[in-house]
């Protein structure tokens, strides 16, 4: 039960992620040069891999933990 809800919550979180990164490409190039939505833009790419990398190291953590205690 563990693995599946660990599972599913860091694949829902990248997915958010890779959402994110989408918008933040649509809000820079939308931006037509103006600053504050190009550091929007920035602001949410940053973030948004941010969120990738934890979402991976979620994963890694549960199935590593996962591996230890079924052995």
């Amino acid at each position: 039960v563990f693995a599946s809800l660990t599972n599913f919550v860091s694949s829902a979180m990248a997915t958010v992620a890779v959402a994110m990164l989408f918008y933040a490409g649509y809000t820079a190039v939308t931006s037509f040069g103006r600053e504050d939505a190009l550091t929007k833009a920035k602001k949410i790419a940053i973030l948004a891999i941010v969120g990738l990398i934890l979402a991976g190291a979620a994963y890694a953590v549960a199935n590593t933990l996962i591996d230890f205690t079924s052995t």
